[in-house]
């Protein structure tokens, strides 16, 4: 008697938990609303001190970080990298969709 009780109580938590799953919609994550660099203070510092910041907005408004360059003899070539996730709180500030979107976009 007392394995059928536990095993109708296994069964009922087992159902529950499996209706709770099932009423969980998939979320996104939030993408930060506001400029580059307003997510947090530190983010804002690295982008404005110095004034050779190695963060960037470029003109078609993607934010990226230079990660290496290379001297030739033209001058420097830079290494970029859209910046997704502020490497200093982890908000998310641009997602790959609106990098490609804003990176095919004919300049204006």
């Amino acid at each position: 008697m007392k394995t059928i009780f536990l095993l109708v109580v296994a069964l009922v938590t087992f159902v529950a938990l499996v209706a709770m799953r099932a009423d969980d919609q998939p979320t996104k994550p939030m993408t930060h609303q506001g400029p580059f660099g307003s997510c947090c203070k530190d983010l804002k510092d690295a982008m404005t001190t110095p004034t050779t910041s190695m963060f960037r907005v470029e003109t078609n408004g993607v934010l990226y970080f230079s990660v290496g360059y290379v001297t030739t003899p033209q001058g420097n070539g830079w290494f970029d990298q859209a910046v997704i996730f502020c490497p200093f709180c982890g908000k998310q500030l641009q997602t790959r969709e609106e990098i490609k979107r804003k990176s095919d976009a004919k300049p204006k």
